[in-house]
């Protein structure tokens, strides 16, 4: 799998990756992610990494806009299950969405973010949404955790 594009939030992207399941790498526009994918920057790891053909990117971009994710292989996975099982916090705590968008919003906040307990992702299966009773701190479905 490695490395993809995510889309956090509308004109919010992130380069993900699946081995570290977190982000890779600071949050950008549309523009700047297209931009990336069309034209690499050699001095940019970000961009050299997801560097596509220039026919590609309208691909990329498409398959992002259709599925939250550019993974091919992990066409089934909504955006909801990659954040459910992210490692994206300073010691690999799983954060929430917000504060996922909060520490990658730019080189600087990824330097001075400060995590406190209501940025760490929870999860109650009884709880009402839509990450289908995953458990975040066991990594298991359903949650074998004790109640």
């Amino acid at each position: 799998m490695g490395r993809a594009i995510i889309c956090l939030a509308p004109n919010e992207y992130v380069m993900w990756s699946s081995i570290v399941d977190a982000p890779i790498g600071h949050i950008r526009d549309r523009t700047a992610t297209l931009e990336m994918l069309s034209k690499p920057d050699e001095a940019d790891d970000w961009s050299r990494a997801m560097a596509a053909l220039p026919e590609q990117a309208d691909e990329i971009m498409a398959r992002i806009d259709e599925r939250g994710h550019s993974y091919r292989n992990l066409s089934a996975m909504s955006i909801q299950e990659l954040i459910a099982a992210n490692r994206a916090g300073p010691r690999e705590e799983s954060l929430t969405l917000a504060a996922i968008r909060e520490r990658y919003a730019s080189p600087q906040a990824m330097a001075s973010f400060e995590l406190t307990a209501d940025k760490v992702l929870h999860y109650d299966d009884d709880q009402d949404d839509d990450l289908g009773g995953y458990c975040l701190s066991c990594r298991r479905n359903p949650c074998l955790n004790e109640r």
